[in-house]
């Protein structure tokens, strides 16, 4: 098994320009092969996400991957910024944030 840990970033806007604050989410995963870009992961009880960048790191022998990023559209069926991260949150994923945007 390969450990990885991975992390996304959540936008409260719908994208890093018109966001006035973002968080980063982490979780620590282990799966059967090496990651690549573009390699989907499908959660069990999560919206599935896609691999953005993959970097080893010698030091602790693991991967890790950052995910392509969550923007908040602000439509009628979207979720709120607040309510991305609790999801995240209750999914097991620690949170970093938020922060405001210096962009």
């Amino acid at each position: 098994m390969y450990k990885i840990k991975i992390q996304v970033y959540i936008w409260d806007g719908d994208s890093i320009e018109n966001s006035e604050q973002w968080t980063v989410a982490c979780k620590n995963i282990e799966i059967p092969f090496p990651p690549f870009h573009d390699l989907k992961i499908d959660f069990e009880t999560e919206k599935e996400r896609k691999i953005k960048s993959v970097t080893w790191n010698i030091d602790n022998q693991t991967f890790s991957c950052e995910l392509y990023e969550q923007f908040c559209y602000l439509g009628v069926d979207d979720l709120m910024f607040d309510e991305w991260v609790e999801d995240f949150e209750d999914n097991g994923w620690l949170i970093n944030g938020p922060h405001k945007n210096n962009v």
